[in-house]
Formats: C-alpha cells, structure tokens, sequence
C-alpha cells in the first residue's frame, strides 16, 4: 500500500516530539512553538508547511469540526485575531501541540472550555492518513484552562505581510 508508511510514520513522528520543550520562536528539537512542531511534523512525512499558524490556516482542506481525523490541524484564536495557535488532532477528541502552558509538546482534550470556545476551523492534507493513537499509553495534559495560552506579547507585534498581495 503507497500510504502505509505514512500512517505509522503519523503515530510514530508525533510521539517523538512529545515532552519537546516550548520555546517562542524555536524551529528545532531544543524548543519550539506550536506552528514549528506542525511544520516539523508535517516535515517529516515529506508534506511542506509554511512557518507560522497564521500562514498554515491558508493551507489545505477545510473539515467541519464534526468530521476530524488523526492528522488533521486544528487551529486556535489565542492571543490575537487571525489564527495563532495549531495542533494536530490525533483522534478521541485529543490534539499534540506545543503548550505555552504546559512548556512543552503535550497531548490536551480539545473539548476543554479554553480550545471549545477559541476553536476556528481545521484542515485536511492530502497524503496524511488517518493513524491511530493508544491513549493508554499517552500521557494526556489536563491543562488548567484559567490559564491563557498565549504568546509572548512581542508576537502581536510582527504582522505578516498582506497574503493577498502573494503572486499564486
């Protein structure tokens, strides 16, 4: 099967990144934020993601939130307006993201109140299929959701360009 790779190598990048330890900015295995683990992870299984949430919102296929699967980005309004926090839903209404929170790449419920209410949407991407995840075995981080996921206030200062000007 051509994709048979790609479903165990879903499982298997995701768990490698778990207890990755938070870092504004970071792009690497020392630290990162939550667009750098998606592109990281997305990376890996050979699919090119640009570099921050606000531009990954723009990429792949919607899905109702009614229809997630193991793969799919979930994408969070945090500390600002557009698109500022992502995830990878791995199934059973769990995601891996890097948390602000939790300092780390961590496993949270996204039926908690702060995801329920900050939700904007999900995507698809061709070539990642569905994989499943044994919870039994992750550690899943019940985050204290009176605590805000947010960034350093310096990245409300950096504006991306205007997309609408990008040449398709």
């Amino acid at each position: 099967v051509q994709n048979e790779p790609l479903v165990s190598g879903l499982r298997i990048v995701v768990e490698s990144y778990l207890e990755t330890p938070y870092r504004f900015g970071g792009t690497g295995r020392d630290g990162l934020d939550c667009s750098a683990f998606t592109q990281q992870v997305f990376r890996d299984l050979d699919i090119v993601l640009p570099r921050s949430a606000r531009e990954q919102y723009w990429y792949g296929d919607e899905v109702d939130r009614n229809d997630l699967r193991s793969g799919d980005l979930l994408f969070f309004r945090t500390y600002a307006l557009y698109p500022s926090h992502v995830g990878i839903y791995l199934g059973e209404g769990k995601m891996a993201h890097a948390s602000v929170r939790s300092h780390q790449v961590v496993v949270s419920d996204i039926s908690q109140p702060y995801y329920r209410k900050r939700f904007i949407g999900a995507k698809r991407f061709a070539g990642i299929v569905p994989d499943r995840f044994d919870f039994s075995t992750l550690k899943v981080v019940i985050e204290d959701s009176s605590e805000p996921e947010t960034e350093p206030a310096a990245a409300v200062l950096l504006p991306l360009p205007d997309s609408s000007s990008k040449d398709q």
